[in-house]
């Protein structure tokens, strides 16, 4: 279990999304409800802490899918934590990303998704954005530790709050809550009070 002061550049924070969300309108509020990701409408967490977030990214072992605590101990990350902790649509489907590679088939899936939007919206529920989520886990946090000066571009918010305070019900993650040190009863970040 290593920890580097350094604070973690990300690409982005929640902060966008936070500030935009209270603007938009209630059909498009019941629209965001309709394809599974009503959680968004409550979330609360303008920014990451960035200390603890290179912890994090730091003790997760990819091929583990775990985080690496005090004492030899670990926890787990799967599709279930998703789940119960940002409430994604979980459907039967995989996810299908465009190749970065091939910048004209993107252009054809997104102008072929402008004209066709109304189906493909009542499909999103169909996907599995869990194992999304997970499978971009793991590929953003490989491309950091090749470029760990680089900026995270992976899903941070899901990492931070699967590792806080247990979840019960899916989507029952206030996100707002922030899985900072003080938060855990167990110690596992006791030994540096700086995050």
């Amino acid at each position: 279990m290593k920890y580097d002061s350094t604070k973690l550049r990300t690409r982005t924070s929640p902060y966008g999304l936070c500030s935009f969300l209270p603007s938009i309108s209630n059909e498009q509020k019941r629209d965001i409800t309709k394809v599974g990701f009503a959680f968004l409408l409550t979330l609360r967490v303008d920014k990451i802490p960035s200390r603890l977030a290179r912890w994090l990214v730091e003790n997760f072992d990819t091929c583990r899918r775990a985080v690496k605590l005090a004492n030899n101990d670990e926890l787990r990350i799967s599709e279930e934590d998703v789940y119960l902790t940002m409430g994604f649509p979980r459907g039967s489907k995989p996810v299908q990303e465009a190749k970065k590679s091939n910048k004209g088939e993107y252009t054809r899936v997104l102008d072929e998704w402008k004209t066709q939007w109304a189906v493909v919206l009542k499909e999103v529920k169909d996907l599995n954005w869990c194992e999304f989520t997970i499978d971009s886990l793991i590929s953003c946090m490989n491309n950091w530790k090749r470029q760990p000066k680089g900026a995270y571009r992976g899903p941070l918010l899901f990492l931070m709050d699967t590792t806080g305070p247990s979840q019960t019900q899916p989507g029952d993650a206030n996100v707002g809550h922030q899985a900072t040190p003080s938060s855990q009863d167990d110690g596992l970040f006791a030994s540096d009070p700086s995050f």
